[in-house]
């Protein structure tokens, strides 16, 4: 391999240089392999273990798993493979059907406890600051309740960016004895002159001859140790810099397009629903009425916690009059009837009635006619 044309013979049964192999070092990874192998790539062997549980689902699967249509794993695309148990048993109505939940209306003709005429055509949210319509983008803290924008293609699974930290590198050298297994290798404390060819770095001792060492590097930041971090060079040769990849958490916030620096969480806005350069206004209807009747909190329903909501079906449907019904889109005719004649009740519209009402009427009916026999 490639990455191991340079070791000595030593290195082969040393576990410490051995886990300093990437995956990529040690297996092909290209553009054909699995979404995990093309994850792990750069994770050295002795990261791999601790690192699978950091990978998110998508890392897994792959990006082109993932659709508008398939919303269950959409809600758990950028989860972390450790935490998959904990999120499904979290997810919402709302992660599960999305806006699926909904029915739009014009809002110039949208009447609360009417029939409403429902949009089909394309419905695209969007959100305002006072009258200002602002837009989505990435930001990092800058500390206190600064923010600072990046980029949209530097962010990492909804969540994070990776920022380049240098550190320094300092070399002590271990005395190779072949003789030796490499743990047994004494630290190197000598003044002369180390210098270095294809083989590795050697000094020459007092009797002229060669004696290799192995380097052993740490790497700084302000001083203190850096450990637990992959790092990486560039500008190869006597200008050599070091780094590591820092995690830099970004959330989404929205600002004007011109932009004054000024950036909103989402919840410091107001939502407007268009459709065709019109307002709409989004209500429940059908089945979803029926669960959670006006509120669209019932969006934040554990899909655990729907058993409450749909033992109270029955119940619901029987407290509903034909005229709520047919306005919240569960029956499709309109039951707007004269039936002040019938003298049932105090009723004067079938729109008035309930089920069990209906029933009653039904009954009634019927016991008139027997008096009447044909």
């Amino acid at each position: 391999m490639k990455a191991m044309k340079d070791w000595r013979l030593s290195d082969l049964t040393s576990q410490e240089k051995i886990d300093t192999l990437t995956l990529g070092d040690v297996i092909t990874i290209d553009g054909s392999s699995p979404s995990i192998l093309k994850a792990l790539s750069a994770m050295t062997l002795g990261e791999i273990s601790t690192s699978i549980d950091s990978l998110t689902l998508e890392d897994v699967l792959g990006a082109d798993q993932f659709s508008a249509d398939n919303k269950i794993l959409s809600a758990l695309r950028y989860k972390k493979i450790n935490e998959l148990g904990t999120a499904i048993g979290n997810l919402t109505i709302g992660d599960v059907f999305g806006s699926d939940m909904w029915s739009y209306a014009k809002k110039s003709s949208y009447q609360k406890d009417q029939r409403n005429e429902s949009v089909s055509t394309e419905i695209t949210k969007h959100y305002y600051k006072d009258d200002t319509e602002v837009f989505a983008g990435w930001y990092r803290s800058a500390g206190s309740d600064a923010w600072t924008k990046v980029q949209s293609e530097l962010v990492k699974n909804n969540a994070y960016i990776e920022e380049k930290v240098y550190v320094t590198r300092e070399a002590s050298y271990l005395i190779v004895d072949y003789d030796q297994p490499a743990s047994a290798w004494k630290p190197y404390a000598g003044h002369d002159k180390i210098e270095e060819d294809g083989y590795g770095p050697y000094y020459t001792d007092a009797e002229g001859k060669r004696v290799d060492l192995e380097p052993k590097y740490t790497y700084k930041k302000n001083l203190e140790e850096v450990r637990d971090k992959r790092i990486y060079t560039e500008d190869e040769g006597p200008d050599q810099k070091f780094y590591y990849l820092e995690k830099v958490p970004v959330s989404q916030r929205y600002a004007a397009a011109a932009g004054d620096g000024q950036s909103y969480a989402e919840n410091e806005l107001t939502v407007k629903y268009m459709s065709e350069g019109e307002e709409v206004v989004p209500y429940l209807a059908g089945v979803w009425y029926l669960m959670f009747g006006d509120g669209g909190d019932g969006a934040n329903t554990k899909i655990t916690d729907m058993g409450s909501s749909v033992s109270d079906l029955p119940q619901k449907i029987n407290s509903l009059t034909l005229g709520q019904m047919y306005a919240r889109e569960l029956i499709s005719t309109d039951p707007s009837i004269d039936i002040s004649k019938l003298h049932y009740k105090s009723y004067t519209n079938l729109n008035e009635l309930t089920i069990s009402d209906v029933i009653g009427l039904v009954q009634q009916m019927s016991s008139m006619s027997s008096m009447f026999p044909v």
